[in-house]
């Protein structure tokens, strides 16, 4: 439950809020009642884990029960930026000691950097054109980069408008990246960054989440999927095409490796 709402963020869409929860921990929150619907909810859910299974720096989330006919709550801190409505909300917990990555020298000087080149592929497999700098972020006490918010995967909002059967075997393409992503990722390059990364023992790293991706089957994907499918009421007719989408773009990895230029 919400124990109280700090304040508006002030970015992003969605119109996220900085709140403490029930285990008196800060949180940044996104309402049912947020202007791009539950579904981007349902997408921060199922993404977060699967970025967990593939051991991506995410951040830990909550689910959280939004009841605003019960509680004392000072709603006017929303400021008409949410619908008050009741549901399950989506939080991860509030990262303070970050920074926006907006440069490849803090790319450089994060210890777990190889996370950099593993984002962008898996942001290429799950379709998330929205990793702008807000969502990479640098912590500097542990000089590590993190990864938050997935609301805009697949097709994020507009995923009940999608023309499925063209969409399941959509290409990959460079203009599919977020503009700051593909900044990053040219000077990342240009800089011999990726090149000395490849060449070092990290690639490793690299080279298990690949074969982890290759190894990724349906029966995984329902599993995490089937997790949250009920919170907020994603029919099996979704569920089964979001499915489809995901386990053929990781069957296709190769294609995003060669698209990215990286060679392992």
């Amino acid at each position: 439950m919400i124990k109280k709402i700090i304040r508006a963020m002030g970015s992003g869409v969605t119109n996220p809020f900085h709140v403490i929860l029930s285990d008196d921990q800060q949180y940044v929150m996104k309402f049912p009642g947020n202007p791009e619907g539950t579904i981007i909810l349902f997408f921060e859910s199922i993404f977060n884990d699967l970025a967990k299974y593939f051991d991506l720096p995410v951040v830990e989330k909550r689910h959280v029960k939004v009841d605003f006919d019960n509680t004392d709550l000072d709603i006017t801190l929303l400021d008409g930026q949410v619908d008050t409505i009741n549901g399950i909300g989506f939080a991860v917990l509030f990262q303070n000691k970050t920074t926006h990555v907006t440069s490849y020298e803090l790319i450089e000087q994060a210890h777990n950097k190889i996370e950099f080149v593993k984002t962008i592929i898996f942001d290429f497999i799950i379709n998330n054109t929205d990793r702008n700098k807000g969502n990479l972020l640098y912590d500097y006490s542990m000089k590590k980069l993190i990864i938050i918010d997935h609301t805009h995967s697949i097709t994020g909002p507009l995923f009940k408008y999608v023309d499925r059967n063209d969409y399941l075997f959509k290409p990959f393409t460079l203009e599919d990246m977020h503009s700051n992503s593909l900044r990053l990722f040219d000077d990342f390059k240009t800089k011999q960054l990726l090149q000395k990364l490849l060449a070092s023992e990290k690639v490793i790293i690299l080279k298990d989440f690949i074969n982890k991706v290759r190894n990724f089957n349906f029966e995984n994907l329902m599993k995490i999927i089937k997790r949250v499918q009920n919170t907020w009421q994603i029919n099996d007719d979704d569920v089964l095409f979001i499915c489809n989408f995901l386990i053929e773009r990781m069957r296709r990895v190769d294609e995003i490796l060669s698209l990215l230029e990286i060679n392992i």
